[in-house]
C-alpha cells in the first residue's frame, strides 16, 4: 500500500460533517434560486448539507445559526445588516454573503465572517467561488485542534499529527514538520472516541496513527512518513487493514467526482 498524495485534498469531507445553510430573503424566487444552487454545489462535491429558507431575519435568528448564511438587506423588521451585527455580538461563526439587487454601500459588506456580496441577476459561477471560500474556511476552522502548553496554546492541524501515543493520564502529538512532541492533557479515550472513526486509526491501545500520513503496512508494523514505524496489535490487524481500504476507497470515489474545490483545497494545503 503506497502513500496518496490526493488524500489530503478530500479529508476535509471525509468525516461526514454537515455544513448548515440559510438564505434569507424576502424575493421567494431568490430563496429559490439560491436553494438550487447551493443543492447542485455540495452535490457534485459530496458534501453534506442542510439547505434552510428564512423570509426575514428575525426568523432565521431564533434558530441554530447556520454555518453559511446568504442574507438580503430587506428582511422583515431587522435588516440584513443588523442581522449582521447581531450575529458578530452573539459570537457566531457565521459566514455571510450579502444578495442584493442595489449596489451596497462597501462598509456595509465589511466585519468579521462576511465575504462580500453577490448581485442580482445571480451568477452560479460567482455563487460557486463565494461557496468554494466559506466552505474552506468552513472545514479549515473544524479541523484544527487546540493544545496548551505551559501558559500558551499551541494551534495545529489535524492533517498535519503523525500520531498520538497514551502518556498515563495525558497523550503525546507527534506533529509533522517537528522534531519534538507536544504533550496533551487529553487522554487516549478521548481521542478514541472523538477521532477513531474520522481521521484517525487505533491501531494499538498505546496509538492512534493519522490515516493520512500512512505510507504502508509492513509485518506488525505501520510505516508513516519520514519513516517512522509504529506497531499494530495483532486483534486489530483485519480492523486496520478494512478501515485502511475504506479510507483509500473513499479516495477512489472522490477522485471520480466533478468539481473545482478538490483542486482548490489541494492547493491551499
Amino acid at each position: 500500500m503506497v502513500f496518496c498524495k490526493c488524500k489530503r485534498r478530500i479529508i476535509l469531507c471525509h468525516r461526514g460533517i454537515m455544513i448548515r445553510v440559510a438564505i434569507c430573503h424576502e424575493k421567494k424566487f431568490i430563496r429559490t434560486l439560491l436553494h438550487g444552487y447551493c443543492r447542485d454545489y455540495f452535490y457534485v462535491r459530496g458534501i453534506i448539507s442542510e439547505i434552510k429558507e428564512y423570509i426575514s431575519g428575525e426568523a432565521m435568528l431564533v434558530e441554530k445559526f447556520p454555518d453559511v448564511l446568504f442574507l438580503g438587506i430587506r428582511t422583515g423588521q431587522i435588516d440584513g445588516v443588523l442581522v449582521k451585527e447581531i450575529l458578530y455580538k452573539l459570537h457566531a461563526h457565521t459566514r455571510i454573503v450579502f444578495v442584493e439587487e442595489e449596489h451596497l454601500r462597501l462598509f456595509e459588506t465589511l466585519g468579521k465572517n462576511v465575504y462580500g456580496y453577490i448581485r442580482e441577476p445571480i451568477r452560479f459561477s460567482l455563487l460557486c467561488e463565494k461557496l468554494t471560500e466559506m466552505v474552506y474556511d468552513y472545514f479549515e476552522e473544524i479541523n484544527v485542534f487546540y493544545c496548551k502548553q505551559g501558559t500558551s496554546i499551541e494551534k495545529i492541524s489535524l492533517m498535519e499529527i503523525l500520531y498520538v501515543e497514551s502518556y498515563g493520564r495525558y497523550t503525546k502529538i507527534y506533529v509533522r514538520g517537528r522534531t519534538e512532541y507536544l504533550l496533551c492533557e487529553r487522554c487516549m479515550g478521548d481521542w478514541v472516541v472523538e477521532q477513531e472513526e474520522g481521521l484517525f486509526l487505533w491501531c494499538h491501545r498505546r496509538f492512534l496513527v493519522n490515516l493520512l500520513h500512512i505510507y504502508q503496512f509492513q509485518g506488525a508494523w505501520i510505516e508513516l512518513e519520514q519513516g517512522i514505524t509504529i506497531p499494530f496489535s495483532r486483534r486489530r490487524r483485519k480492523e486496520c487493514y478494512d478501515t485502511y481500504q475504506h479510507f483509500i476507497g473513499r479516495i477512489h470515489n472522490y477522485e471520480k467526482r466533478n468539481g473545482t474545490i478538490y483542486g482548490y483545497f489541494k492547493e491551499k494545503l
